[in-house]
């Protein structure tokens, strides 16, 4: 089995951007590249982060009870969680559900752990279910 070197992947970039640790050295050195190229980059990260937090919650203060996060990332370091803000204002009786949803292997894997006690949000690898679900048209 032959493993290749990690790519950088824009998940790990953007929690790098709001401080998590869990990034790879070279997801750090794209950082580092990205913001001497633009150095107005890593406040736009994390104004965008903080404006998705304040979305979710006026949203949800209105009574949406269901979400979907299309391109989730990885769990920020910053909280702010999807599932957790929606959660907070719908108490229902089958609380507020969430489907988190990304392509890369390591924000899905990330999310998963993140929603390990989660009862109504869950995630999906995208690139994984896409290849399921084409494998079966082949074979049909």
């Amino acid at each position: 089995m032959t493993l290749s070197p990690p790519h950088v992947s824009a998940a790990r970039l953007h929690a790098e951007l709001l401080g998590a640790e869990y990034a790879f050295t070279l997801d750090r050195a794209a950082a580092r590249h990205v913001t001497a190229a633009a150095p107005w980059w890593p406040s736009a990260v994390q104004g965008m982060h903080r404006h998705g937090v304040r979305l979710v919650a006026h949203l949800a203060a209105r009574g949406l009870d269901q979400a979907l996060d299309l391109g989730s990332g990885l769990p920020s370091p910053r909280g702010g969680q999807v599932h957790q803000i929606a959660a907070s204002f719908y108490q229902g009786p089958r609380g507020a559900r969430t489907v988190c949803v990304d392509r890369d292997p390591h924000a899905h894997t990330g999310r998963r752990t993140d929603l390990v006690d989660q009862l109504y949000a869950t995630s999906y690898d995208l690139i994984k279910q896409a290849a399921d679900h084409w494998a079966k048209q082949v074979v049909s």
